[in-house]
């Protein structure tokens, strides 16, 4: 069996955890530079709000509603999602990480999931829930319907997998896109379980590889392995003011550069291929978004080759103008340590990879403590990814920062 924690309403339940006074109350969390609501809560959605509101059309409604907005405060996230975790690992045979809000589980022999739920949200002070089954994809299933039980928890036993199948429709299967699910229903497949009986060799013909793991995987065959869906990451911003000379540029890339190296050693994961992204606003006349592809022989996630190779990239495609916004995305990933060294690579050039790999652990291990700013390049002093976009309703770094510890009256 395999089971999935998920956090309810992460961010929005984030804020509340240290605003008692907004437990009864809608919360609604924005996008970077205070853009669009990116989570709320479901008192928040009772009131009428969701995902991909403007936040200046929506903010005379909340207000007369009573409801709270909140610039995202990531550093806080992801310090609670740390806790979560640590209370899994501490009560379970395997932790696997799958996102800042969820992650799989291997639970320990006859664990009580309600119980498991119950530690988690005491500890944490988190609302999860817990969704046990035989394979990942029906753990998720497991999740959604315990997100809808009392004690927020479910089990999918083998004998209750069809009938609970059966009312699942295809397009809240994990793994089943929008336009995957559209072409399906056209042939007429609606549910979970008419879509698992479908023969391999047609799904095969008409879809993808992960679409056919998905089918077997609702018939209780695990095919999903860790780190297998992660295909490419990227990492990018847009500026509260424009930025318009090259040195600022290349300062906010390796603010982003370093969020993706630290999001690959954590999935245990290198690249051979980045790519480099800066654009000016698409509304102005003469919209200018350039893109550079770094190529390396050698995959990596060590930061300091990754920003040495972006200054070279952003100099080839950097011309004066008023800049956005930039992103960098990291393709072609592999697991770390399959890299086959080549023929004509000496012992200390070896010894100098195994070096940098354990440096770059030490920097991972070094910023989940103490924060993703606690060591960062030269390039970077004094500089924030979250410092360089609009966030002017952030709550306190409550759990990162001595000089932003709650206090009691």
């Amino acid at each position: 069996m395999i089971g999935l924690c998920d956090c309810n309403s992460f961010y929005a339940s984030s804020e509340q955890l240290f605003r008692p006074d907004l437990r009864t109350k809608g919360v609604l969390v924005l996008s970077n530079n205070d853009g669009v609501v990116v989570a709320l809560n479901a008192k928040a959605k009772e009131l009428g709000f969701k995902r991909g509101d403007l936040y200046h059309k929506i903010i005379d409604e909340a207000k007369k509603k009573d409801c709270t907005f909140f610039s995202s405060n990531y550093a806080l996230y992801a310090n609670l999602s740390t806790r979560v975790i640590n209370c899994l690992n501490e009560n379970s045979e395997e932790v696997i990480p799958y996102s800042i809000d969820e992650a799989f589980f291997v639970p320990m022999k006859n664990q009580d999931c309600v119980e498991l739920r119950n530690l988690v949200s005491s500890q944490t002070g988190l609302p999860v829930s817990v969704g046990l089954a035989r394979t990942k994809t029906l753990a998720k299933i497991a999740n959604h319907i315990g997100k809808k039980m009392i004690d927020g928890a479910c089990v999918i036993k083998q004998e209750d997998e069809e009938e609970i199948l059966r009312k699942t429709a295809i397009e809240e299967v994990w793994g089943i896109g929008y336009k995957t699910a559209e072409k399906l229903r056209r042939k007429g497949i609606t549910t979970a379980l008419s879509f698992a009986m479908q023969d391999e060799g047609w799904i095969k013909s008409n879809f993808n590889i992960t679409v056919l793991k998905t089918a077997r995987e609702l018939k209780g065959i695990p095919c999903i392995e860790e780190g297998e869906t992660d295909k490419s990451f990227c990492s990018g911003i847009s500026f509260k003011a424009p930025i318009t000379n090259f040195d600022e540029l290349y300062t906010a890339l390796c603010a982003q550069a370093q969020v993706l190296s630290l999001k690959l050693e954590q999935k245990n994961l290198v690249s051979s291929t980045f790519v480099i992204s800066i654009f000016n606003s698409r509304f102005q006349e003469g919209f200018y978004a350039p893109f550079e592809v770094i190529n390396f022989e050698e995959q990596t996630n060590y930061l300091p080759k990754i920003i040495k190779a972006v200054y070279i990239a952003l100099k080839k495609i950097y011309v004066p103008n008023k800049y956005k916004g930039c992103r960098i995305f990291a393709i072609n990933l592999y697991p770390k340590g399959t890299f086959q060294y080549s023929l004509f690579q000496s012992e200390s050039d070896i010894a100098s990879m195994d070096k940098r790999d354990k440096l770059t652990s030490v920097v991972q291990e070094i910023s989940k403590k103490y924060g993703r700013t606690s060591i960062v390049p030269a390039t970077m002093l004094g500089v924030d990814k979250t410092n360089l976009c609009k966030r002017e309703l952030k709550s306190p770094a409550y759990t990162t920062s001595f000089d932003e510890l709650p206090t009691v009256n």
